[in-house]
């Protein structure tokens, strides 16, 4: 079925209590959620150009708003010919003189002062898998990442470094340490993670998280949206 036509439903019904999905040799109707993500993936989501109302342009961090302005300046001259205002709104740091929810996220001060369920938790499990040991410890390490983008990367990497083993490899006189995991391929993962959750409304009155989740067996898994 072409992208257009999803999701097909039961006329009668409507859209958001006639819509299903096959789950094994049953059917099961798609929650409001899943409907609005299906017709939301018909076009470019926007959700990350809305103005937060209760934010102003002292929310941002000045150095990081100045590093992007300048980086941006040096880039497209022209887009700041009729002034910084004016080159905030065009960038869409600003829309109707509020921080957009990108900006907010990217170079605010605290985002989590607005939305405090847009983090990223840790968490180090024992045995093979989540919920594979019930007794004794079940969490071996575990932590909630808040501030902007960029300090939720760096403490993820962080976090995911601290708990790796590091093989020593012997190349003729020299050792080298050879980590589980690349740091440069942890953080491509969490950034991609972070750069792809959903970041629509509707989670934001959920326990919605990032949850990044390292096994004793070394697997590492990054989900971007998770409700509990």
């Amino acid at each position: 079925m072409e992208l257009r036509d999803k999701p097909c439903y039961v006329t009668e019904r409507g859209l958001y209590k006639g819509s299903y999905i096959r789950a094994g040799e049953s059917e099961r109707r798609l929650t409001p959620y899943e409907v609005d993500r299906i017709v939301e993936n018909k076009g470019q989501p926007s959700w990350d150009r809305e103005p937060v109302p209760e934010a102003s342009l002292g929310d941002l961090d000045e150095t990081s708003l100045s590093r992007y302005t300048e980086k941006q300046q040096a880039a497209r001259e022209k887009t700041f010919a009729d002034g910084m205002p004016t080159a905030l709104r065009r960038l869409q740091v600003l829309r109707e003189d509020k921080p957009t929810l990108a900006s907010l996220l990217t170079m605010g001060d605290y985002p989590q002062q607005f939305y405090p369920r847009l983090t990223v938790t840790f968490a180090l499990y024992p045995g093979t898998g989540k919920g594979d040991v019930t007794e004794g410890f079940r969490l071996l390490d575990s932590a909630r990442i808040t501030g902007p983008i960029p300090e939720m990367v760096e403490e993820g990497v962080r976090l995911v470094e601290k708990n790796m083993r590091t093989a020593g490899l012997i190349e003729g006189v020299f050792r080298k340490d050879v980590p589980d995991y690349p740091p440069v391929a942890i953080r491509e993962a969490l950034v991609n993670a972070l750069m792809h959750r959903d970041y629509s409304p509707q989670p934001w009155a959920l326990p919605s998280k990032l949850t990044c989740t390292w096994t004793d067996s070394r697997f590492l898994t990054l989900v971007g949206f998770s409700a509990e």
